[in-house]
């Protein structure tokens, strides 16, 4: 059976432009459509039921085709991808330099917060109150200076 001209232009597409059917190019949607007509569809069902059999059968395989160059391009470059430990690690330093660098940061903030308003930062000690004349519940100034006075 001959093949529809809409399904010989998509294959020829995806022969020469394979990053085109991926999520969010050109073809990302119709990507979609390809995963539920080769039954990996994760539960989205784009149906193709206008299609012919050859049409479907020859979508498959060349959906097939695509996937194992991704596949084999994918395996090449690891096993020959001499810098891959190199940049994982320099990937692993710039990610604790920036937690590094956000962390000072927010800990910037909150100083000046804390100055602009005048409250007591995390790990800040009160100073000493003048408990004399007190019930002996000295704590109870050191909140007042927490929460404020409640009077």
């Amino acid at each position: 059976m001959e093949l529809s001209n809409a399904v010989t232009v998509l294959i020829a597409r995806m022969e020469t432009h394979p990053e085109d059917f991926e999520y969010g190019n050109k073809f990302g949607d119709f990507a979609e459509a390809m995963w539920s007509l080769v039954g990996a569809d994760d539960g989205i069902k784009v149906p193709l039921w206008f299609l012919s059999e050859a049409d479907k059968q020859a979508l498959r395989d060349a959906w097939a085709k695509v996937h194992y160059g991704r596949w084999e391009k994918d395996i090449m470059e690891k096993v020959f991808d001499e810098d891959f430990y190199k940049r994982r690690d320099e990937a692993k330093l710039y990610e604790q330099q920036m937690k590094q660098q956000m962390y000072q940061q927010r800990m910037a903030m909150q100083s000046q917060l804390a100055a602009s308003t005048g409250t007591l930062q995390p790990g800040q000690i009160l100073p000493a109150q003048n408990t004399s004349g007190n019930t002996g519940l000295g704590i109870a100034n050191a909140f007042s200076g927490l929460f404020g006075s409640s009077k």
